[in-house]
């Protein structure tokens, strides 16, 4: 069965700056004033997909909402030579997250329907890495995805990814602990279903609230298709961090923040406590 993860049945409420708001302009954010910001997490209804039959009815949940966050995860690389393909989607909607075990579905086409389905909106930061992975599993023709980083360039900040935007829209960081887990294992723990529901969920509440200070500009362009070149499984092999493991770094230096220049209603109420600190990222 569909398991779910939950700590309340209620709507998620949308992200809130709370007391410690970051500095004005707003535009930008330092490293150190980031990782001084309280931790959140998502803490709502999260939805594991793991078979098949439970995959058609997220999908209808999913379907009826026009905004839904998009994130994926990787096994990450510790061995030169060795690259993996995507293990997870994430997607979020009004009520809750959904995250789909690819490695465990037999049957992609439902899913894969969604992602080209253009009349449902999927948003997301450095979305084309995630989209070329993706594609190199099954190909498809993505539409509806939109990128955030080059929404919040559209509007003047000078940082445009997910952890550095969070901070300067909602106030808060998103913990970093679990980026480099292992994605690929059969169950996830309850920290990686938090981690993994909170991209989303957070790519989500910056779009919408990035839409509300678009202001009359035309309505944003979505990932053009046919740049969708996957990425060669060879280049990826080689993509290993000396003594380490890879990482996606086009796509992850943009989703952290990197803190270098890029060339539902509005978030209110209190803030609620995110987990353990952990270490300055």
């Amino acid at each position: 069965n569909m398991l779910e993860k939950n700590t309340s049945r209620t709507e998620q409420p949308a992200p809130s700056r709370g007391q410690a708001d970051p500095p004005e302009p707003g535009k930008s954010i330092a490293k150190d004033e980031l990782n001084a910001l309280p931790i959140r997490a998502y803490e709502g209804v999260v939805h594991v997909i793991e078979q098949d039959e439970d995959v058609e009815k997220a999908l209808t949940r999913l379907r009826q909402d026009e905004v839904l966050g998009f994130d994926t995860e990787t096994k990450p690389v510790f061995q030169k030579g060795v690259s993996h393909l995507p293990s997870l989607i994430q997607l979020a909607g009004k009520e809750s997250v959904y995250l789909f075990q690819l490695k465990k579905l037999q049957d992609l086409t439902p899913l894969w329907a969604l992602l080209e389905d253009g009349s449902v909106r999927k948003t997301g930061v450095a979305i084309i890495d995630d989209l070329k992975q993706l594609h190199e599993l099954r190909p498809f023709k993505p539409q509806g995805f939109i990128e955030i980083g080059t929404m919040a360039k559209e509007l003047g900040y000078r940082q445009t990814g997910l952890r550095t935007l969070a901070g300067l829209k909602f106030g808060f960081r998103i913990s970093k602990r679990e980026q480099r887990s292992n994605w690929g294992r059969k169950d996830l723990t309850e920290s990686q279903v938090r981690y993994a529901a909170t991209d989303a969920w957070v790519s989500r509440e910056l779009y919408r609230s990035l839409m509300e200070e678009w202001n009359g500009r035309p309505p944003p362009e979505p990932v053009d298709p046919s740049a969708l070149v996957p990425i060669p499984r060879e280049k990826r092999a080689r993509n290993t961090r000396p003594g380490g493991g890879a990482r996606r770094r086009s796509e992850r230096t943009r989703k952290d923040g990197g803190h270098t220049s890029s060339p539902k209603s509005k978030p209110s109420g209190g803030r609620t406590p995110g987990p353990p600190d952990d270490e300055a990222q």
